[in-house]
């Protein structure tokens, strides 16, 4: 598992949407807006593909290649009525996939940021937390490779 953004952490989402991944804008060419009000998130892991294989003249033999399907996952307080948090909403529902760009700041790390392409899914609300207001728990599927900025 991931770890936390740390306290004052960033989960920013692109303006920019498709249903093809590769139509997507660069970053610098993408409007990233921030997703407030996260309880709570784990980054995705970096965990590699592992296979073992027990031969007769050599014994067990370890295998890795590439990396396992990566998540980020968060708990989020639904803002009726930003734009960030409507998207996320939107995107959620759709019988599509709605491919966006994401990034991740961590505040506590002298402002590395994760930049990847995923889409939302899942969207699932959770307790409602005041007569308007209700936590979801949001996973984002990411797509090919995260680009790490220091």
């Amino acid at each position: 598992m991931g770890t936390s953004t740390g306290a004052g952490g960033l989960l920013r989402i692109g303006l920019a949407v498709n249903t093809t991944p590769e139509s997507l804008p660069a970053y610098g060419s993408d409007t990233l807006r921030n997703v407030g009000l996260i309880e709570s998130d784990t980054p995705p892991p970096f965990k590699k593909k592992v296979s073992e294989v027990t031969t007769l003249n050599d014994g067990t033999l370890t295998f890795g290649g590439g990396l396992e399907t990566q998540t980020y996952e968060a708990t989020i307080v639904r803002n009726f009525g930003d734009t960030p948090h409507e998207d996320l909403f939107t995107d959620g529902r759709a019988t599509l996939n709605q491919y966006r760009n994401f990034e991740i700041v961590y505040s506590d790390s002298g402002a590395e940021a994760w930049r990847f392409k995923g889409f939302v899914s899942e969207y699932a609300p959770q307790e409602r937390v005041s007569e308007n207001a209700f936590k979801v728990k949001l996973t984002i599927q990411v797509y090919g490779a995260i680009t790490v900025v220091p």
